[in-house]
């Protein structure tokens, strides 16, 4: 609750320790760092009946939050091991005074042999680097896929406290990627486009339909607001994804899933993008769009990272995201060429072309994800051994 309602102190839920802050938890909502590490500590030893000796803790979004655990990790018996795969701004939800330690606590993370700190697209990976000088290896595979298809491999492998020399050969038992079958759909996913353009997704919908009328649109589409299952992307031949943030799990999944997607091009990217951060210059509730430049979460990072609201300044940064860097990603510049290309596109060749690149970085992620737990496993042995 802490991180997902705006009470009078979002977004600034996490505060530093003090009497100060603690009169303004009490007043305006909030928690103060002891008392998220103190309540997280405690989900470890109860809910979770998390046994560090024994297991890998792998933890994500919000970063604030994944800090903490580390902390409580840390005060355990034997201080277990962790990989922090980073998504988003590190510093969300955490007030102004605080953002400078989530910094300083990732640098930490970073040197330390029983942790490992990932990103998982090629926007957080140059943000990171501009923000606060820190280079984190990107998964190549990221998003929720760490657990669902890579990670399972190691628990047939006796965890992390088996040996290095087993992990290393679990890259041989990997499985092949995630994919789904949709050769004879006629069924186009417009993936969630009230988020990026609220009330004006009507007017997208009626010039869809307008366009239809006018030539052949042997495709219809249809749009998901919520969200789903997997499975249901069987109905769908390729995906419309408009963004309303920099980096999206949403975007890397439905790529790892071979499914054939359509973006804005840069011609119209960067003025919606413009427009949005001009009529609300503020976040303003937990869905607030293209958060993770925001001035709320520059408090303590380098003047490079922030984005200027200018063609210039936005271009760049949009250039820097996977909707522009990953290959065969396919761009629009209006509505009236999306339903042209939609209704002329090789299909089978662009999702042929997905399932080979993505099967390449399938492989990667998993060789990544087998030395960590390999180096973790090593760190493991050794702390065992010095406490002996």
């Amino acid at each position: 609750n802490f991180f997902s309602s705006p009470g009078p102190s979002w977004p600034h839920n996490v505060l530093t320790d003090g009497p100060y802050s603690e009169a303004a938890a009490r007043r305006w909502g909030g928690i103060v760092w002891t008392s998220l590490v103190s309540e997280l500590a405690g989900l470890m030893r109860g809910d979770f009946a998390f046994s560090p000796q024994e297991e890998l803790m792998v933890c994500g979004y919000p970063a604030v939050m994944c800090l903490a655990f580390d902390e409580a990790l840390r005060s355990s018996r034997g201080g277990g091991n962790m990989v922090l795969v980073l998504s988003g701004n590190p510093v969300e939800y955490a007030s102004t005074k605080l953002q400078s330690s989530i910094w300083e606590r990732l640098h930490s993370f970073a040197g330390r042999q029983d942790r490992v700190l990932l990103c998982q697209s090629h926007f957080d990976e140059e943000y990171l680097a501009m923000a606060a000088g820190l280079r984190v290896p990107r998964l190549p595979y990221g998003a929720r896929q760490i657990i669902g298809a890579v990670a399972p491999q190691f628990g047939r492998q006796g965890g992390v406290n088996g040996s290095s020399s087993r992990a290393a050969t679990a890259a041989e038992a990997v499985p092949a990627p995630p994919g789904i079958s949709k050769a004879g759909n006629r069924l186009i996913l417009m993936h969630r486009i009230k988020l990026a353009f609220g009330h004006g997704a009507s007017l997208l919908w009626q010039m869809i339909d307008d366009l239809c009328h006018g030539q052949a649109c042997p495709y219809r589409f249809l749009g998901y607001e919520n969200f789903f299952d997997y499975e249901v992307w069987a109905t769908f031949r390729a995906a419309v994804f408009f963004p309303w943030n920099w980096e999206l799990v949403s975007f890397l999944e439905l790529y790892a899933f071979s499914l054939p997607v359509f973006v804005p091009d840069p011609s119209w990217a960067v003025p919606l993008i413009m427009h949005s951060l001009s009529m609300n210059p503020h976040l303003v509730s937990n869905v607030s769009g293209w958060v993770n430049l925001r001035p709320e979460w520059a408090h303590a990072t380098a003047k490079e990272a922030s984005a200027e609201p200018t063609v210039l300044s936005i271009s760049a940064w949009w250039a820097r995201t996977d909707y522009m860097r990953l290959p065969h990603v396919r761009k629009f510049v209006h509505m009236g060429d999306l339903v042209a290309q939609v209704a002329s596109c090789d299909y089978t060749s662009w999702e042929r072309a997905l399932r080979v690149y993505n099967a390449r970085r399938h492989r990667q992620a998993s060789e990544t994800f087998v030395h960590v737990v390999s180096l973790l496993a090593v760190s493991t042995e050794r702390r065992g051994q010095a406490e002996l």
